[in-house]
């Protein structure tokens, strides 16, 4: 790794950890631990300090409050977990999730933000904080002139091009034309070609073969599919709700379904944005659409009702501001943001917007409860028919518990009996707790006994009850009865008010002709015509961008969901902003943007070869990518023919509590052979295996970029899967079925399929002398050997 890329790392992480302890720490620490430990409340008990990592490091009468890196042997956590006498808070324990984004902090390295005295050195400078870049209005750039006139497709390739010549590089060579087919193949529709298709291509000698191939993709159902699990990326979908009542959110299915149907049909990308916000208030309602409002995760069993919704408000604001502006509003919750310009009373002004929605209903406390839910056709006789779906539901469901409670007491009476039957033995049947157990059970056997046969009677009849077709619900927020503005809680203390914030948007992005909030509304439809106004400068350069990472590997911001200042600069401001005029002048259509990119010669390099920098920050070349968890999975069920090409609706299995099942054990009927966009994913359990071995994005996260990890589990999981030795050894049985076919038009056509080319000559020998006339077993083992090896990984 260069010194460069090093410190790019570094940087990164460093901006990471200091979001975290802006959010999850410096809050907790400033609300519960600086009245007694700070110098600001001119008091340290116990001689501790916990306003700066000093501090924490030095710690008090007991010695360091805080080991870095060792959260096990950190007094603070154990004081804070009440593991001994001391313990702290002393008036009242912190929450879990509390306590546990304080041991994450510490494992991680105690990373304290020393950025406050430079951020209050520019304020007193300048008086204000900086703008970002991306504050700027975006202006439409003439394509520069290039010397070598004949190279580029389009005018992208001019933006590449002129900034390689003016570093006196030059473009790398064509890719081959099965590799480039791999390569658009897979970032299109997230699947690789198959043999006919290749073919197909190769045979093609006409001068647009290539152009007819990229609107096969585009207009392919599979487009749809694999763009938007990208977007649920972004907006952390899941289908649980996470943390300690991880309930099932059955009905998201249909928010992952409008996301697919979406880009499938090239929804105007401000259209798809102000749905999503504001759906259930447009002229012809897209409830559906908000439930990108409502599948975020949600503590359920926070005792303090009013900070659980002010919390579902910071997430569900946080998220908008990434996914759209790419903008960290989170951090102005307790104070004002200390790098961009974003005050906390423009947060609260914002989060008044969402208080006045209602997310979360006011009964939380089960599977039935605790998110909005409405009806996609709310007619008077939908309505009816649901209360009496819910109805039914709950009687089932009373009689189930009381079935239970009947169970639970007669095993609780045979114990009693016991307990009974051995004090009796040891001092006789005068002593006055025989007595008062005697009596207990005498109740107790009042309780007529229950078998097993009546309990799945019962859970029969609750799943019955559940299973009863009822009107169509979506996940979807709508406008509390009273919208209000808020005022600014002090350190984000929902208890601790002060001035009032009239709900409103950013003061430092004004838009001209931006309507204002209607004190009537809740204010989110303007909040979405403020956030698709053509002169927002950060909605579109952040969608292209975005677009821009996943066809190329990297986005002209590295970092796609900061464009603050803590973000990167764009290595090409003038393409990003072409980019964003393109997508603004051609009705926000994702389609046309994408046919524009890989119709470049640009997308179309080789990795290999060319002239360029070493981290390919001035695109001379492609970036060489590692297929992402998805694809990795779908084209092995792809190529052994196994794939299941059934779209859409729900593959929920269950209602209720989390039960998940994992990809190590031998793939039973669907959902498990669909594609993986359609995976149920759980916040409270890890993903099937395969993803989270390959970076699979954390669902309570917004993701942007996931990570893209070369580790040795890998190539171990490769090697001793059953996944991936189940779909090996079923494409071993579909070659040696060929009885068409002798063994080495065998292995051509397994290099086709896995490699989209055939085996060199070295290859070919190398592979006949292994197999040696084998049979099922060493032609799965090749087949496996082939799964695991960098060429499948890796796009060209």
């Amino acid at each position: 790794m260069t010194v460069t890329a090093l410190w790019l790392l570094v940087a990164l992480q460093s901006g990471a950890d200091a979001d975290f302890f802006e959010k999850k720490v410096r809050p907790v620490l400033a609300e519960r631990c600086y009245s007694c430990h700070s110098a600001a409340s001119g008091k340290h008990k116990g001689g501790l300090f916990l306003d700066s990592r000093e501090g924490v490091l030095k710690g008090g009468d007991s010695g360091p409050a805080a080991i870095a890196g060792d959260p096990t042997r950190s007094i603070l956590i154990r004081a804070l977990n009440y593991a001994d006498d001391l313990k702290m808070p002393p008036k009242g324990k912190l929450p879990q999730t509390a306590i546990d984004d304080l041991s994450s902090w510490i494992r991680g390295g105690l990373a304290w933000p020393a950025a406050d005295a430079t951020v209050k050195a520019v304020k007193a400078a300048d008086a204000r904080q900086a703008i970002p870049w991306s504050f700027r209005p975006i202006r439409k750039p003439a394509p520069p002139a290039v010397r070598h006139g004949d190279w580029p497709a389009n005018d992208i390739d001019r933006f590449i091009l002129a900034t390689l010549e003016a570093s006196g590089f030059s473009p790398a060579a064509p890719a081959e034309r099965a590799a480039l087919l791999r390569r658009v193949s897979f970032d299109l529709t997230g699947l690789p070609p198959s043999v006919d298709e290749l073919d197909a291509f190769l045979a093609d000698a006409s001068p647009d073969a290539y152009e007819k191939v990229v609107e096969r993709l585009l207009a392919s159902p599979q487009f749809g599919e694999r763009w938007a699990r990208y977007w649920m990326d972004v907006v952390r979908y899941a289908d649980s709700v996470g943390f300690g009542g991880d309930y099932t959110l059955d009905d998201a299915w249909r928010y992952r379904d409008y996301i697919i149907d979406a880009f499938n049909r090239d929804k105007p990308y401000g259209d798809f944005v102000r749905e999503q916000i504001a759906g259930d208030l447009l002229p012809v309602p897209v409830m559906v659409a908000t439930g990108f409002l409502v599948v975020g995760p949600k503590e359920l069993a926070e005792y303090d009702k009013e900070k659980l919704r002010m919390d579902v408000v910071d997430e569900q604001l946080n998220t908008i501001g990434q996914a759209f502006l790419g903008l960290t509003f989170g951090c102005a919750r307790c104070h004002d943001h200390k790098f961009d310009p974003i005050p906390t009373s423009d947060y609260y002004a914002l989060a008044g917007i969402l208080r006045s929605t209602k997310t979360i209903t006011a009964n939380i406390s089960g599977p039935l409860s605790g998110w909005n839910r409405r009806l996609l056709d709310p007619s008077p006789e939908n309505a009816k028919a649901l209360a009496d779906w819910k109805a039914q539901a709950e009687k089932a469901r009373g009689r189930l518990v009381g079935l239970r409670d009947r169970k639970s007491a007669v095993a609780e009476a045979r114990a009693m009996e016991q307990t009974l039957a051995r004090l009796k033995a040891e001092v006789g049947s005068s002593d006055e707790e025989i007595r008062r157990l005697e009596a207990a059970l005498q109740k107790k056997k009042a309780v007529a006994p229950v078998s097993d046969e009546e309990v799945a009677s019962r859970e029969s009849e609750m799943a019955q009850a559940l299973l009863r077709p009822k009107p169509v619900e979506v996940l979807a927020v709508e406008e509390e009865k009273k919208p209000a503005d808020l005022r600014i809680h002090i350190r984000g203390d929902a208890r601790n008010l002060g001035a009032p914030a009239p709900r409103g948007f950013l003061r430092s992005l004004p838009l001209e002709g931006a309507r204002g909030v209607d004190p009537a509304s809740s204010g989110r439809l303007q909040l979405a015509e403020w956030i698709t106004h053509p002169d927002n400068p950060l909605t579109a350069r952040v969608w292209v961008n975005r677009v821009w990472l996943h066809l190329m590997g990297s986005g002209l911001v590295r970092t796609p969901d900061n464009f603050g200042t803590r973000g990167e600069a764009p290595t090409h401001p003038e393409l990003l902003d072409y980019l964003a005029c393109r997508l603004r002048d051609g009705n926000g259509s994702l389609k046309a943007l994408v046919r524009e990119i890989v119709s470049s010669r640009s997308y179309r390099m080789t990795s290999r070869g060319g002239a360029s920098d070493l981290e390919n920050r001035l695109l001379g070349r492609r970036d060489l990518r590692r297929l992402d968890a998805e694809a990795l999975r779908d084209a092995m069920l792809s190529i052994s023919g196994e794939l299941d090409p059934t779209r859409g609706g729900s593959t929920m299995t269950f209602s209720g509590r989390l039960f998940v099942q994992l990809e190590s054990v031998p793939l039973p009927v669907d959902p498990w052979r669909r594609r993986a966009v359609y995976l149920p994913i759980y916040r409270g359990a890890a993903p099937p295996d395969l993803l989270e071995v390959f970076d699979f994005a954390p669902p309570g996260l917004v993701t942007g970029r996931r990570a893209s990890t070369t580790v040795p589990t890998q190539a171990l999981f490769l090697m001793n899967s059953p996944f991936v030795l189940d779909r090996s050894r079923t494409l071993a049985r579909t070659l040696l079925g060929r009885a068409d076919l002798d063994e080495r038009a065998r292995l051509d056509l397994l290099y086709r399929k896995v490699f989209s080319r055939t085996p060199t000559e070295a290859q070919a020998r190398r592979a006949a002398a292994f197999l040696g006339g084998g049979g099922e077993e060493a032609w799965t083992d090749l087949v496996q050997a082939l799964f695991s090896s960098n060429e499948f990984l890796f796009l060209e």
